[in-house]
């Protein structure tokens, strides 16, 4: 398995793959460069891809792949979101239930991470419904779950659902945050605890 085979020679070393005139490819080529993208997380592996941009619209295996790095000519790393890529993540979050769209907004003003009493907490949703708005986040590769909360797969994500919220829905979902930290607080919860650290910011 070339996923397996990548992760050990990690192992041994810094690896790169480079598939080049991906523009090219075909829809199982396109099945494996999106499987290595999602798993690959913490092998040292850089995966560079190129295609030509004119090809765009004759391909629409390039559109859903997520960069996860963006690099100038002079190999710094760019601040700037071009607006092509920050269209196709807007993308991926508003095809999305709205529910879920709802939830992922307020996530996204508590920070990188959130354990999932605090989220639920701040978005007045109780176990099940936050579970069932959540769900369809995790399956599209937009939020990635551990033992006791949830992360966004990738910062840019976060950025873009931050950029299109309101600034009545920010001060709303701070306030939020505020008032669930300091019932957590009045409760005995200690600061230290999963979740009240990610959260910190907000206040």
């Amino acid at each position: 398995m070339l996923l397996t085979l990548l992760e050990s020679l990690a192992e041994q070393e810094p690896v790169v793959l480079v598939v080049e005139d991906v523009h090219w490819a075909d829809r199982s080529t396109g099945d494996l460069l999106s499987f290595l993208v999602r798993n690959i997380r913490q092998a040292r592996v850089l995966i560079v891809v190129t295609f030509r941009s004119d090809e765009l619209n004759r391909n629409d295996l390039l559109r859903p792949l997520l960069t996860e790095a963006l690099v100038n000519s002079d190999g710094t790393v760019s601040a700037a979101l071009p607006a092509s890529l920050r269209d196709l993540l807007l993308a991926v979050v508003a095809a999305l239930p709205e529910r879920t769209q709802q939830a992922l907004r307020v996530a996204a003003a508590g920070g990188p991470r959130l354990s999932h009493l605090l989220l639920a907490a701040a978005t007045g949703l109780d176990d099940t419904a936050l579970t069932a708005a959540l769900r369809p986040a995790v399956d599209a590769n937009v939020l990635v779950s551990d033992s006791d909360g949830y992360a966004f797969r990738h910062q840019l994500i976060r950025e873009v659902v931050l950029e299109e919220m309101l600034p009545g829905e920010r001060t709303q979902a701070h306030r939020a945050f505020a008032t669930a930290l300091e019932a957590r607080l009045e409760a005995g919860l200690e600061a230290g605890s999963p979740g009240f650290a990610a959260s910190r910011a907000t206040r």
